[in-house]
């Protein structure tokens, strides 16, 4: 499903959370504080709850099933059920140092105040990316129409098949 799909890229860019997969380990450890820092609970909610209501907004004939949707994606992909692995995907990337750093800048006051405006300052930037498209859309249009054209010169019958890369 592509809402699943969306969903996992979506956990993917907010960073997420985990539990000790290995208590003793301190990279794990570090990994799960760094996470904690990130606020990753209520950010998964935010993220998961945003992209389904972009998703009814662009399938509104799956309205109905809005708590159905939700009650899985809670379980399935909040913070609880993930965090586990998420500190497993960030030991796997990250050094220790480098979870250190992480760690402490995201528990100094710089750190909470990145934290707090990051899904603003994404959800601004897709909004000017959406902007630039929209604004260009002519462009992209103009370019697919001369492609069509020569592949249908190309290919001798007049017409294009398909868009070949």
């Amino acid at each position: 499903m592509k809402i699943i799909n969306t969903l996992l890229l979506a956990l993917l860019l907010a960073g997420s959370h985990a539990t000790l997969a290995n208590p003793g380990d301190e990279r794990e450890a570090v990994a799960a504080e760094l996470l904690d820092s990130l606020g990753m609970d209520q950010a998964l909610k935010d993220v998961t709850g945003m992209i389904l209501d972009m998703q009814l907004e662009s399938h509104p004939e799956l309205e109905p099933y809005r708590g159905i949707m939700s009650e899985f994606f809670g379980r399935h992909m909040s913070y609880a059920a993930l965090r586990e692995e998420l500190v497993d995907i960030y030991v796997a990337e990250f050094t220790i140092e480098e979870l250190r750093a992480a760690r402490d800048f995201y528990a100094s006051p710089e750190g909470k105040r990145f934290v707090s405006l990051q899904s603003r300052l994404m959800q601004m930037g897709g909004e000017l990316g959406e902007r630039r498209v929209n604004e260009n859309a002519a462009e992209l249009e103009a370019a697919i129409t001369a492609e069509k054209a020569r592949l249908a010169a190309a290919s001798g019958d007049g017409k294009a098949e398909s868009i070949k890369k």
